[in-house]
């Protein structure tokens, strides 16, 4: 039987390396929407028909300061954009979607993702699913 207090409202995922209890880093993922005004002319009709937009929501990715710059925020944004495309495959979704804490965190999903930016000079940005799909990543199921 279900637990009544779980909530089911975001999914956390932590990085640890072999058995070590620290956690080096985290990202969590929940299912959101965003408006058609939001998204303009990407969406091409494909989702025009809903009230609001379907997206994947990538919340709070962060690593342990202790590890920056060793690769473990990489590992974890492949981590979420695989998991993204599972879901995808599942359900649909028009893109993973994030809201950067600030210009210098746009610019690095930007460069490094290929993340774009909603609006010019926003913070809230997408990466549009086909691309992620593009990628073909392993399940990490």
């Amino acid at each position: 039987m279900e637990d009544a207090n779980a909530s089911y409202a975001l999914r956390a995922f932590v990085a640890i390396h072999d058995g070590d209890p620290r956690i080096l880093g985290y990202y969590h993922l929940s299912l959101s929407t965003v408006g058609a005004d939001e998204v303009g002319k990407g969406v091409e009709g494909r989702f025009l028909h809903l009230p609001a937009i379907p997206t994947i929501y990538l919340g709070m990715l962060a690593v342990d300061r202790r590890v920056e710059r060793r690769g473990v925020g990489k590992l974890l944004m492949a981590d979420a954009l695989a998991r993204t495309a599972t879901i995808a495959r599942h359900a649909g979704t028009y893109a993973l979607t994030l809201d950067a804490i600030d210009a210098e965190a746009a610019a690095y999903y930007e460069d490094g993702f290929d993340f774009q930016r909603f609006m010019p000079g926003g913070l809230k940005m997408y990466l549009a699913i086909q691309t992620i799909i593009a990628l073909d990543l392993p399940d990490p199921a």
